[in-house]
């Protein structure tokens, strides 16, 4: 019903859909799951769950768990891997990076299955002039992930 919709106005075609920004998928997994299952319902959107993704800075471990249930590619936005930096960063931050490294690792590998075994994981980090866009900022990173 939503694909007649989008060809009968003659919309563009959708390439990606990317859940990213203010309302975090993290903070509202319960929701995001059910706007992702809608998005790849062959009987509704019928998206590609390789085309679609679920961003989120991580609010708790248990948000990687509600949002790795849900069809669509995960992605932590990380930003820094030393906790202070990471704090300022994100200054909704309440957990450690370590923490939450973990529980997205974990979370990932309990909703593995036979047809998600190339899910991909992104981890995203947006660099700021002085802040952290120094190479000693890229081997932390590298070390952490």
């Amino acid at each position: 019903m939503g694909l007649r919709m989008v060809q009968s106005n003659k919309l563009p075609p959708l390439r990606s859909i990317v859940f990213m920004g203010m309302g975090d998928a993290g903070c509202n997994p319960k929701h995001a799951t059910e706007a992702a299952r809608c998005l790849t319902d062959p009987q509704r959107f019928g998206f590609s769950r390789h085309r679609l993704t679920l961003s989120t800075v991580g609010p708790t471990p248990a948000a990687f768990h509600a949002l790795a249930a849900a069809p669509g590619q995960l992605a932590w936005s990380l930003h820094a891997a030393d906790a202070d930096l990471r704090k300022r960063l994100v200054p909704t931050a309440c957990y450690e990076p370590e923490v939450l490294r973990d529980g997205l690792a974990e979370a990932v590998e309990a909703h593995r299955c036979e047809s998600s075994k190339d899910r991909a994981v992104m981890v995203a980090v947006t660099l700021l002039a002085g802040v952290n866009d120094q190479p000693h900022h890229a081997k932390e990173l590298a070390a952490f992930v």
